[in-house]
């Protein structure tokens, strides 16, 4: 004896067969349902369209991404030692030292200014001499003379990060004349972007 089977009655639509002619009940379904009604082939073909979309419209905003900060990460791994050593040493947050270099020489160790600065953090040679580094063109000692200086600026300035980020550009005397951040349009920048990269650091730096 075959036992009863419940059937669910649902709302139902006229489809006309191409073969007859007559007419055929199916249920209403919405846009995403009616995926299910077409083809298998037809349903490969939209599949592998969608999937052709999502990888033109995001793969190369991901990857870029991901090479901004591979390049991000390589020069703070090969420098964080030595950043996390001056910032022990001169009680200067570390995440303050990363952004100084970041902006000053994008941590390329060769980096030469036109007007002569030299190195991850840019000393000029008559401030390295003054901070007794032995070698303005090691990556270590050039951190050591950035850091001093910054450590310098930092106690004439009462511990203002932002005027000691002014005068590393600008120059102590100019920021001193103004009595704030001098209204040059390029210190004024140069506070913005070191302050921004500063709060980056501060992630993943915690000296």
């Amino acid at each position: 004896m075959m036992k009863p089977t419940l059937k669910i009655p649902t709302p139902n639509t006229q489809v006309k067969t191409a073969e007859t002619g007559s007419r055929r009940s199916r249920p209403q379904t919405d846009f995403v349902t009616e995926i299910i009604y077409l083809p298998p082939k037809r349903n490969k073909i939209a599949a592998l369209a969608l999937v052709m979309f999502v990888y033109i419209f995001f793969a190369p905003r991901f990857f870029g991404l991901l090479e901004l900060v591979k390049k991000q990460d390589a020069g703070i791994v090969k420098y964080q030692t030595s950043i996390e050593q001056m910032s022990k040493e001169y009680n200067v947050p570390a995440a303050l030292v990363a952004a100084m270099i970041k902006v000053e020489s994008d941590f390329r160790p060769n980096i030469v200014s036109p007007v002569g600065a030299r190195g991850l953090m840019q000393l000029m040679p008559a401030t390295a001499r003054e901070l007794k580094v032995g070698n303005i063109n090691d990556p270590h000692e050039n951190i050591r003379g950035g850091t001093k200086y910054i450590r310098s600026l930092l106690d004439q300035f009462r511990g203002n990060m932002t005027l000691a980020i002014a005068s590393y550009n600008a120059g102590p005397g100019a920021v001193k004349r103004f009595g704030s951040v001098p209204p040059y349009p390029e210190t004024r920048k140069y506070v913005q972007r070191v302050l921004h990269h500063y709060n980056e650091f501060k992630k993943t730096l915690r000296v």
